[in-house]
């Protein structure tokens, strides 16, 4: 279709995906600049640009797209890739702030949750990350990484009654070695208290 029409819109939108679900994503993001050039206002097009450009670590490149996403439509997943690609770059309190705003448009999604608590731990609020993971827990019960991230908020909280149990329950869950290697290991740092 883009070869018969370099300006078919929907062409460039499929060639993107396309590209993107087979993990070839410089492809991808060319395909999906080429989109958002023909339609620049497009939220989706920009997030999904943001998103290829930021699996090809142009960080800059990827803020650039996903900010005029959440410009576009306000869309509760571009500010919480927003806050993912913050995160990554250290920037906590940028990180945070669309944790949030995520939150806010949508208050069902474990993962906003979790990224807000991993942030809220790296800015040493220990506490409030806890609160955090617990509420992504109400939404999804079973999931492993908020699991795993309550029970580190507590040790980073010098709270080890709470952590043990919660590490001690997830540990016959996790698949991942090097994750079981190390919550063996922070449950072999809990010292018994008083029974």
């Amino acid at each position: 279709a883009v070869s018969l029409d370099p300006d078919h819109l929907d062409g460039w939108k499929l060639l993107g995906l396309a590209y993107y679900t087979k993990g070839e994503f410089v492809l991808a993001a060319d395909a999906y600049g080429k989109a958002a050039a023909i339609k620049p206002g497009d939220g989706e097009i920009q997030r999904n640009l943001g998103l290829a450009l930021a699996e090809i670590g142009e960080a800059g490149r990827a803020e650039e797209a996903l900010k005029k996403a959440f410009a576009a439509d306000g869309n509760a997943e571009t500010a919480f890739f927003l806050g993912k690609l913050y995160y990554g770059a250290g920037r906590y309190e940028e990180a945070l702030e669309y944790a949030l705003q995520s939150i806010r448009k949508d208050g069902k999604s474990p993962k906003a949750y979790n990224l807000k608590g991993v942030v809220l731990n790296q800015l040493g609020r220990h506490a409030e990350a806890a609160g955090s993971f617990q509420a992504g827990l109400v939404l999804a019960p079973e999931d492993i990484g908020l699991q795993v991230n309550l029970g580190i908020a507590y040790i980073n909280s010098n709270e080890p009654a709470k952590a043990k149990p919660v590490l001690e329950a997830v540990l016959p869950k996790i698949t991942d070695e090097v994750l079981k290697k190390r919550i063996v290991e922070y449950l072999g740092s809990i010292k018994d208290g008083p029974k």
